[in-house]
């Protein structure tokens, strides 16, 4: 239930960690600081901002892949494609590697489908590789999913 508050937050983009952190020293040894600082730790990066996130699955997946250890991605970043501007969820540029996160509500459509398939090509044509991940593979296997994205980027 934290964890989920954190990740909502971050996707409104009312996560402010050293806010949290002042919060947390004035409420030394209440209920639940242990665990809050605990799910803080893998949103903390050296001298950035909290990134820019807009789903609960990128929220979910991002704190995953530094607590493995895995190089921080561009979040949300947008590249330029055959002279169109697409936005990505997660981008590793050096290793020319992006991972769309696929939810339901809005990749669960006919139109999404296509439009989804067009980007894999304009990736694909321009050198990059694209991992697609959904909620369910997150939930149910999120070691395996991690796995594959470390396994992408050492490829």
């Amino acid at each position: 239930m934290l964890r989920r508050a954190v990740e909502q937050a971050a996707v409104l983009k009312l996560l402010d960690v050293a806010a949290v952190d002042l919060a947390i020293e004035n409420g030394k040894g209440r209920r639940g600081v242990r665990s809050l600082r605990a799910i803080l730790v893998d949103w903390r990066a050296p001298g950035e901002a909290v990134p820019d996130l807009r789903s609960a699955l990128e929220a979910r997946l991002l704190p995953r892949l530094v607590a493995a250890g895995l190089p921080r991605p561009e979040c949300n970043a947008s590249i330029w494609l055959d002279g169109e501007q697409l936005l990505v969820d997660f981008l590793w540029p050096e290793q020319r590697l992006v991972v769309e996160t696929d939810g339901g509500a809005v990749h669960g459509t006919p139109a999404a489908f296509q439009r989804d398939r067009r980007r894999d090509q304009l990736f694909l044509a321009n050198g990059l590789r694209v991992l697609r991940l959904t909620w369910v593979q997150l939930r149910d296997e999120p070691v395996e999913v991690i796995g594959r994205i470390e396994r992408a980027l050492t490829a």
